[in-house]
C-alpha cells in the first residue's frame, strides 16, 4: 500500500485531486441531474435549454451528498469488496477535505436552485439531503428494509426540476412521475443487495437478502419491478407522453422489463447472470422512460 493510503494527512495534493472525483460518483449524480432535467421539461411542456441549469444544480447536490455519504459510511465501505477502494475507505483522501468538498458542492447546488426557482426547489433539495443523510443512511444500520423509506430521495429529483419550472407541486402529473422514480429505486437497491450478499454479510449491515432469503427477496423484487413498469405505462394518462408511437415504444420496454424480471420468481442464490440482466434492465427502463418523455416534448412543442 502506498504512503498516501497509509497516511492521508501526508497525501500529495495531486493525489487528492486525482481521487476527489470518485467521492462524487458522477455517473449516479448525473442520473439525478437528468431526472431534474426530465421534471423541468415535463413541467415546461417543451424541450428547452432552460432545463440545463436545474439539472446542473441537482448534479451538484447529488455529488455533494455522495461525498458526505462516504464520510458517514467510510467504516462500512472498508469492509465491503464493492466499496473498499473508495477514496475515504482506502485512506487516500483526508476526511476534512472530503467534508469541505461535500459542503461546497451542496452549498453551490442549493444557491443555484434558489437563484433559479426561489425557496420551493431549495426546500425540496434540502429535504432530500436531510432524508438521505438523517433518515436513510442511519436506517441502513438498523433495518434490512431501509430502501423502502430511502427511495423517497430518488423521487425528489424530478420534483425539483418541476418546481424550478414554476409549476404547482400538488399537480397529479408530478405525483405520477415521482411514483415511477420511487418504485424504481427499491428494486434497484434490492438487486444490488442480491448481487453482493457476501459483501453485506461482511459489513455487518442488515440485508434484505438475509432477512427474506435470496429466493424470497427475488420474488418481492419482481413485484416491485412490475409495479415500476406499470407506473411507466400510466404516464400517458397524466399527459406525460402524448405521442402514440412513443407510447408503443414505452409499452414494449415495459413488457421487456416484465419478461426479464419474471426470472426473479425462480431466482436462486448464485445466478449472477440473471441479476446482472435484471439490474441492467430496470436501470435502462428508467432511462428509456425519461428519454421518451423528452422526445415527446420535443415532438409536441
Amino acid at each position: 500500500m502506498h504512503e498516501a493510503s497509509r497516511n492521508p494527512g501526508r497525501a500529495s495534493l495531486r493525489g487528492i485531486l486525482v481521487r476527489a472525483p470518485h467521492l462524487t460518483r458522477l455517473r449516479l449524480s448525473g442520473l439525478v441531474g437528468f431526472s431534474a432535467l426530465t421534471g423541468y421539461v415535463a413541467a415546461a411542456g417543451q424541450l428547452t435549454v432552460r432545463a440545463l441549469p436545474p439539472a446542473l444544480a441537482c448534479l451538484l447536490l447529488a455529488a455533494g451528498a455522495s461525498a458526505l455519504n462516504q464520510c458517514q459510511e467510510r467504516d462500512l465501505d472498508r469492509r465491503m469488496q464493492r466499496t473498499h477502494a473508495r477514496p475515504l475507505a482506502a485512506r487516500e483522501v483526508p476526511l476534512v477535505f472530503a467534508v469541505a468538498l461535500a459542503l461546497a458542492l451542496i452549498a453551490a447546488g442549493l444557491a443555484l436552485l434558489g437563484f433559479l426557482g426561489g425557496w420551493r426547489p431549495v426546500a425540496a433539495g434540502a429535504a432530500a439531503l436531510l432524508w438521505y443523510h438523517g433518515v436513510y443512511t442511519p436506517l441502513k444500520r438498523r433495518t434490512a428494509f431501509a430502501a423502502v423509506p430511502g427511495a423517497v430521495v430518488g423521487a425528489l429529483g424530478p420534483a425539483i426540476g418541476w418546481l424550478c419550472a414554476g409549476r404547482d407541486p400538488r399537480e397529479p402529473a408530478l405525483l405520477a412521475l415521482m411514483v415511477l422514480f420511487y418504485l424504481w429505486q427499491v428494486p434497484h437497491f434490492w438487486l444490488l443487495a442480491l448481487r453482493h450478499v457476501a459483501d453485506f454479510r461482511a459489513s455487518g449491515l442488515p440485508s434484505a437478502a438475509s432477512a427474506l432469503s435470496p429466493a424470497g427477496l427475488g420474488r418481492v423484487t419482481f413485484v416491485w419491478t412490475v409495479a415500476a413498469a406499470t407506473a411507466g405505462m400510466l404516464l400517458p394518462l397524466f399527459g406525460m407522453i402524448r405521442s402514440p408511437g412513443l407510447y408503443l415504444v414505452l409499452g414494449a420496454a415495459s413488457l421487456g422489463l416484465g419478461i426479464v424480471a419474471a426470472g426473479l420468481l425462480r431466482f436462486r442464490e448464485g445466478n449472477d447472470r440473471l441479476l446482472r440482466r435484471s439490474f441492467a434492465g430496470i436501470n435502462l427502463y428508467l432511462l428509456a422512460a425519461m428519454i421518451l418523455l423528452l422526445a415527446d416534448r420535443g415532438l409536441n412543442r
